[in-house]
């Protein structure tokens, strides 16, 4: 059964269930028969698979070398007379016919032995060679994720095939707008369910009362689609923990039925912490199980501001709200300076605001905007937050 499945996968490029299926003239017990009878060399045919030693010159870096009996399982193929042996990684032996050893007067025991550790040769050595493939790939195609823009980091993750990804960072860095631009450029139907302390259990699995009714995230779940499971650290922990099947086993017991999961459907979920709870700056957010955390192992992304995004917008207010970033981390405050501020700026400044870098602050105390105005003078840097 081993070697009719190997002779299927590598010589005869059978894949999926074919592979598996045993041809009974490629058993260790029959191979080198036809009809129950042994072959010999003269009714070779062109096509046929033999456990044989053959004695054939190659070059080897350029010089001659001799093989003397090399054992293998070959293939036979046409060369205009001459008889060429080829082997599973599709290296090429010409050979006369009397350099043919059949090998056939093994034991049964001996034989089986024999073809035995060939295979497990040859299984370390397709192993290694994937290895190897693996390795030149990898300097060839091979990136850093952290290297790359939020957005290519969220295509590259869908790639990969992972299904249950989590985008972490800050407040207004496009974690949804992403999501939706995804979804998007997929062609896939897209739904957002917002959380938040009135987000429920029926949100995911619908109704009991008075009728059952089917959810949206259950139709979406069942066919190719994104779901974007938007501030999922909103959530009540045990809400979020009922998603834990439906992230992990691909089905979801609702209310109406169980439903399954498409292999195409990507669920997101974003949010601003990475699940600890809550901090001085984002003091809505839970602390999330860590069975739920762990749904989502291999496919967490932390995101930052883009700035290939960014640059878009008017070069003086990207700029600017960059100054804002550097003074608030320096300084320790709880403001967020997000591409929505940038956005902004670029909307006010375009409609002829001659204040838009004082309106981009308004909501700062006096005492933070002053904070400002002394690390702005100190750093040699416009005093660009003045109400003019």
């Amino acid at each position: 059964m081993r070697l009719s499945k190997f002779i299927n996968k590598t010589f005869l490029k059978k894949t999926g269930t074919d592979a598996e299926i045993v041809d009974t003239k490629y058993t260790i017990q029959n191979i080198n028969t036809r009809d129950g009878v042994n072959v010999k060399r003269d009714e070779l045919k062109v096509g046929d698979i033999i456990y044989a030693a053959i004695s054939t010159t190659i070059k080897e870096n350029g010089k001659k070398k001799r093989l003397n009996l090399r054992k293998d399982i070959y293939q036979l193929k046409d060369s205009y007379g001459r008889f060429t042996f080829i082997d599973y990684l599709g290296n090429e032996y010409k050979t006369s016919l009397t350099a043919i050893k059949i090998i056939n007067c093994l034991s049964a025991k001996q034989k089986e032995a024999e073809i035995n550790d060939l295979l497990d040769k040859y299984e370390k050595e397709l192993i290694e060679a994937e290895r190897l493939k693996y390795l030149e790939e990898s300097k060839r195609l091979g990136f850093k994720f952290t290297d790359l823009e939020p957005e290519d980091k969220l295509r590259r993750t869908i790639d990969a095939g992972i299904k249950n990804i989590w985008m972490v960072g800050p407040a207004g860095c496009g974690k949804s707008t992403m999501a939706r631009n995804v979804a998007k450029e997929l062609e896939l139907p897209y739904l957002c369910i917002s959380c938040g302390i009135g987000t429920s259990a029926t949100e995911f699995i619908g109704y009991k009362y008075p009728t059952r009714e089917k959810t949206r995230f259950a139709e979406f779940y069942a066919e190719p689609s994104i779901i974007l499971i938007d501030e999922i650290t909103a959530l009540d922990p045990a809400v979020a923990q009922i998603l834990n099947a439906a992230l992990a086993n691909d089905e979801i017991e609702t209310t109406t039925s169980l439903v399954h999961r498409h292999p195409n459907c990507i669920i997101i979920a974003t949010s601003n912490t990475f699940g600890f709870g809550c901090d001085r700056q984002y003091v809505a957010n839970n602390q999330l199980d860590a069975s739920t955390v762990d749904r989502f192992v291999g496919g967490i992304v932390e995101v930052t501001y883009s700035a290939k995004f960014e640059d878009r917008y008017d070069a003086e207010v990207v700029e600017y709200v960059r100054i804002l970033r550097a003074f608030v981390q320096e300084q320790n405050l709880r403001k967020v300076c997000s591409t929505r501020m940038i956005q902004a700026g670029h909307n006010l400044k375009y409609h002829h605001f001659m204040d838009w870098k004082w309106r981009l602050t308004i909501n700062w105390t006096d005492n933070e905007k002053e904070q400002l105005t002394r690390w702005l003078t100190e750093k040699g840097i416009e005093k660009a937050n003045k109400k003019h």
